[in-house]
């Protein structure tokens, strides 16, 4: 499967948001609800939190019990930093969501070449046309020889697919896989595999001409950052696994991830304060 021959879908852009901030614990209500809140404390006889700023109390008989957002299993955690990448591998075999990093100090690698200028149009994630015209926030009927690794109907509305052909290529680069992750039925994330150092190397090449040289982190072998690029981007190459790893994500649709969490999250407290 090659990454040609998509067809083209609009997308309308506006200006990015501001990650949302961390909300440190939960309160776990017995319908089965989860409530993500900035501080939680008890006061008189009620359980009082504070979401995004605003303050409203519970009926102590309607919680179930209250944990740290870490203990309660929040995956996104560092999804809030709106230029973080994958810090770990991911076997594409058992295909479960990358991870993002930590921040680290960075360094900049001397005679970055130039990137390509070959095409402005932002909703397209590689500018040079030969990669195809894949472009974000297409639907993921529209992609060929898709298989499903997550059903998605969470509170994320994430959904999670891998390529399954024999002979995956980025161009003429060979890929050991690829993995999709649409919101909402938006293509959102995409991740690319390579094997072995050589076909990482010609990988790297690609990237540098496209996209210019990233910024490479001092704490790592092989492992760049883009923090200019209209998009998030992280090019990483393991050792270990003899294995590179290509992760982008499209900032405009993150955007839109994170506001329609705050706006769920506002809704939510609307809900509890009608009820009380």
């Amino acid at each position: 499967m090659t990454l040609r021959n998509l067809p083209i879908v609009s997308l309308v852009f506006v200006a990015a948001l501001s990650p949302e901030p961390a909300l440190p614990d939960v309160v776990i209500l017995k319908s089965g609800k989860e409530l993500q809140v900035e501080k939680v404390w008890q006061e008189n006889g009620r359980v009082w939190v504070v979401i995004d700023g605003m303050r409203a109390s519970i009926k102590p008989s309607s919680v179930k019990r209250i944990a740290s957002d870490s203990s309660a299993g929040s995956q996104n955690d560092a999804a809030e930093k709106k230029a973080q990448a994958p810090s770990n591998q991911v076997n594409p075999k058992t295909a479960k969501p990358v991870p993002r990093p930590e921040s680290k100090k960075v360094s900049q690698r001397p005679a970055a070449p130039k990137p390509a200028n070959l095409n402005k149009d932002h909703r397209r994630i590689f500018p040079d046309e030969k990669f195809g015209d894949l472009k974000w926030g297409i639907r993921a009927s529209v992609i060929k020889g898709l298989e499903k690794i997550s059903a998605g109907g969470g509170s994320d509305d994430i959904v999670e697919y891998l390529a399954v052909s024999k002979n995956l290529t980025l161009g003429k680069i060979p890929l050991k896989s690829i993995q999709y992750a649409f919101w909402r039925d938006q293509l959102y994330m995409l991740t690319f595999w390579t094997e072995g150092h050589s076909n990482y190397t010609a990988l790297r090449d690609e990237v540098f001409r496209q996209f210019g040289q990233g910024r490479r982190d001092a704490q790592a072998f092989e492992k760049f950052r883009w923090t200019e690029t209209p998009d998030d981007m992280m090019l990483e190459y393991s050792k270990e696994a003899q294995q590179g790893t290509l992760w982008l994500r499209s900032a405009e649709i993150d955007r839109q991830y994170k506001l329609s969490r705050l706006k769920r999250q506002a809704s939510y407290l609307k809900w509890i304060k009608s009820r009380n």
